[in-house]
């Protein structure tokens, strides 16, 4: 019989698993359609900047620098991203999507939503609601809990 911790873990891993594996039907992966999300999303919510640096993106999503790059590297080959350099400081680069890169953006934006009201409908509002609040409540306890143990203040060891 599993362990309470199994079960929680087990089902964290499949809903992370579960949601990986829900593509949308485009010519990018998941990864490189959440890096462009992100370069929209900043400049929705920077309107005034020069556009999103790959600090910005990786302070946003948790990743690395260099894997943010990469991402970006596969997205300019594709057309989707472009770069300008900062007219002061030639070592700081902004990032912003092509046209083409907002409709392919646009294009799964449209389908996930899509995908999220299907689930949505099946499971039920009132559910969903309830769902996401104690999805927020773990995920603070997981922050919190992992906060204290590396600063040593857990009392469990």
């Amino acid at each position: 019989m599993a362990t309470l911790s199994d079960r929680l873990v087990r089902a964290m891993r499949d809903l992370h698993r579960n949601w990986m594996d829900v593509t949308p039907k485009a010519d990018i992966n998941k990864s490189q359609h959440l890096t462009l999300r992100a370069i929209k999303v900043f400049e929705m919510e920077n309107p005034d900047s020069k556009g999103a640096t790959v600090k910005d993106l990786a302070k946003r999503g948790g990743r690395s620098p260099a894997s943010i790059s990469q991402k970006i590297a596969a997205l300019e080959e594709l057309g989707l991203v472009y770069r300008t350099p900062d007219e002061h400081d030639k070592r700081v680069v902004y990032f912003h999507l092509t046209e083409e890169g907002e409709k392919v953006h646009d294009d799964i934006h449209r389908q996930m939503s899509g995908f999220i009201n299907r689930v949505v409908e099946k499971m039920g509002e009132p559910e969903v609601i309830e769902t996401a609040e104690r999805i927020e409540k773990l995920l603070n306890c997981i922050k919190e809990t992992n906060m204290e143990m590396m600063e040593g203040t857990d009392e469990t060891d």
